[in-house]
């Protein structure tokens, strides 16, 4: 085990200094000495995604959820290895058992509404509305991503609404959701109000 910690160790000071080929190459060293260790077998998935290195993540990927089947950050990882790879079925499949795993995962339910989105946009309002009722911590990115999908179906107003309630929320981070919002009054042919959203985004820039 303590050798295991210090080919991670070595990895992870390998990937700071961007040397990625050669921090994955110790962390797999790492879960050869212990490979019963589901955290490195997350981090060598993860570093192998950002690689673009496909085998080697679902490798990992697999690997870990074999390790720890009831983690749901294993089917995340999992979705994400067959989402980079254009697996949408298997990708949707992965971030539902994610989320039925912890359904207070923000990450699951932000990647399954911008996966499903644009083909099931019914499907996303349920999973949305439901897991905004269960974990209204979250209500501001919620929000904001019921308002998106209120303009995608032309909702208009109920899209204003909810983008409006996502700021008033989180003010402080509300930039993303402005805009959003101006792009939503420019479609409605509300030029004032969708240049008001913009000054106050350009008014706190740098």
């Amino acid at each position: 085990a303590a050798s295991a910690r210090q080919e991670y160790l070595r990895g992870t000071l390998l990937e700071r200094r961007g040397a990625y080929g050669e921090a994955l190459d110790a962390y797999e060293k790492a879960l050869v000495l212990d490979p019963s260790s589901s955290f490195l077998a997350g981090e060598a998935a993860d570093l192998a995604l950002e690689l673009e290195d496909w085998p080697r993540a679902e490798k990992w990927a697999r690997r870990r959820l074999e390790l720890a089947p009831v983690d749901g950050k294993s089917q995340l990882i999992l979705a994400r290895v067959y989402w980079s790879r254009g697996l949408e079925n298997e990708a949707s499949a992965a971030f539902e058992a994610a989320l039925k795993l912890d359904p207070a995962s923000i990450d699951a339910i932000m990647a399954l509404t911008e996966l499903l989105a644009p083909k099931d946009p019914k499907r996303v309002r349920v999973l949305l509305e439901r897991f905004l009722k269960e974990n209204p911590e979250h209500a501001a990115r919620v929000l904001h991503e019921l308002g998106k999908l209120d303009a995608q179906e032309a909702r208009y107003p109920a899209a204003v609404d909810n983008l409006r309630r996502a700021i008033a929320l989180d003010d402080g981070e509300s930039d993303p959701v402005r805009l959003t919002l101006g792009l939503v009054f420019e479609i409605m042919s509300d030029t004032p109000s969708a240049i008001a959203e913009y000054r106050r985004v350009l008014s706190v820039m740098p």
